[in-house]
Order: structure tokens, then C-alpha cells, then sequence
């Protein structure tokens, strides 16, 4: 994690001394699947997020030869822990499931962010799970379980030309060098910018209005900023539509 001090009204962007290194951990899951002689490899999605200019994700793996294919996507409970870290728990509840016929090489399916019902998911973080069948052989589920682990992250930059009290926010930047869950906050108080939240590859800028979560008080003087990044699931798909998107699209439906 890194740690910036801020001080407010000083019309000057302050940087984090360096933080300490941080190593991005290469997803890490399950074997590709592998049974009696159906092989379900290289398996990635596009995009890992879904917003507004990203109609479609696309699951992208590889079998060996022909089959049936089943892509079940779960809702993923992710709860941030106080002293910093994401538990994840995946739903039993299936959103969507998509079956496809598979020839052997790669084979794509794409889901539109619906449900079975023909409904939009909620915003949240979604994972998927691929099984294939071909007569009475049954390859092993590509299931990976979660593995968690720092991501890196570079230009931490807090622009600290705000004054809470004027009702102006503060701007936190940073990049990221793989999407993340991130956590941003004042050290042992109840003070966050951000918290548990996934974040895209890149440049992430954060506002924050200086309020305690808590009482909705206001930070007075100088203060401090920790931040530590998690790594999403390597079977992550991260629904974050605009409020303008959503009732677009609802009022579509």
C-alpha cells in the first residue's frame, strides 16, 4: 500500500512517497480442465468490465474436440474487511446461463449483461463457469478458485486545492497496472474514499467529500491517505452501467 499526507486549501497536488512495491499477481485458479479426453483451456473474457460503451462480454476458451457447452455466470459477494482485504463468496443463484456447440479450437459465447429472465443484472461483480459434455464424457468444470493478491499501482496523486468545509471535494488519481478491488481511506478511521470497490486497468480518478461514513462529520487539518489494491478474480466480469444507461435501458425493455 502507499501513503500520501494531505493538506488541505494549499492549491498544491501532493504525491505518495513511494509506496512499497507491490507485485501484480498473475491470475491463478484451476488447471485448464481436463478429463477423459475433453479439454477446456486459455480461457479469458472481453471486456472485464461492462459499462455503458460495452454492449457485450465476450467468453472466449478452447476445447479439443467436439461438445456441448454450458457458461453459467454467478452473482460474487464482495465484502471489504476493516483491516483491509475482500472476502469473496460466489452465489449458488446462476444469472444467466449460456449453452453453446463447440467444435474443436477456440469457441466464443457473449452475454449481454441479462438474465435468464431477459432482465438487466444489478451492477456488481460477476463470475463465470465452464462445463462441456459430449455423449457421456464430461470434462472437469473450469471452476478456478479465487486467489487474491496485491495488484501494482503507480502515480498516486492527491490534489489537494480543496476546502471540505466549502463543500468542494478532494480528486484522488492513480493507475493501476491490472483491474482491482481498491480501498482508499484516512488510516484507522471511518473516512473512505474508496472501499472494495473494482476498478478498471488504467487511470482512476476518486472524489471524495471529506465525510466520516459514520456521523457524517468533516475531516479538519492534515491527514493521511492509505491505499491497497486486490486482484479481481481471473473469472471476473464486473457490471458498472451510468444511472443515464440504466433507465435507457430500461425503458427499452
Amino acid at each position: 500500500g502507499g501513503l500520501a499526507t494531505v493538506i488541505p486549501g494549499t492549491g498544491m497536488s501532493a504525491k505518495s512517497d513511494p509506496p512499497t512495491p507491490a507485485v501484480l499477481v498473475p491470475a491463478v485458479g484451476s488447471a485448464p480442465g481436463k478429463v477423459d479426453s475433453i479439454k477446456i483451456s486459455k480461457v479469458s473474457s472481453t471486456p472485464v468490465f461492462q459499462n455503458d460503451s460495452s454492449k457485450q462480454v465476450t467468453i472466449s476458451f478452447t476445447v479439443d474436440q467436439p461438445c456441448a457447452a454450458t457458461v453459467d455466470i454467478h452473482g460474487l459477494e464482495c465484502v471489504p474487511q476493516f483491516m483491509g482485504g475482500i472476502t469473496v463468496n460466489l452465489s449458488s443463484n446462476v444469472a444467466r446461463k449460456l449453452t453453446t456447440k463447440c467444435m474443436p479450437g477456440i469457441n466464443n459465447v457473449t452475454w449481454d449483461g441479462r438474465s435468464d429472465s431477459g432482465s438487466m443484472v444489478s451492477n456488481g461483480v460477476y463470475a463465470y463457469r465452464i462445463n462441456a459434455v459430449n455423449g457421456g464424457t464430461a470434462a472437469v468444470p473450469y471452476a478456478p478458485s479465487y486467489q487474491s493478491g496485491p495488484v501494482a499501482f503507480t502515480n498516486f496523486v492527491i490534489d489537494t486545492n480543496f476546502c471540505f468545509q466549502a463543500n468542494e471535494r478532494m480528486q484522488v488519481a492513480y493507475d493501476l497496472q491490472a483491474p482491482a478491488f481498491v480501498m482508499i481511506a484516512v488510516p484507522q478511521k471511518a473516512n473512505p474514499v474508496v472501499w472494495g470497490e473494482p476498478r478498471d486497468k488504467g487511470q482512476n480518478v476518486e472524489f471524495y467529500d471529506g465525510r466520516n461514513s459514520m456521523n457524517g462529520s468533516l475531516l479538519y487539518g492534515q491527514f493521511g491517505l492509505n491505499i491497497l489494491t486486490q486482484v479481481l478474480p481471473e473469472n471476473a466480469i464486473v457490471v458498472k452501467r451510468g444511472g443515464a444507461e440504466f433507465i435507457s435501458r430500461l425503458q427499452t425493455e
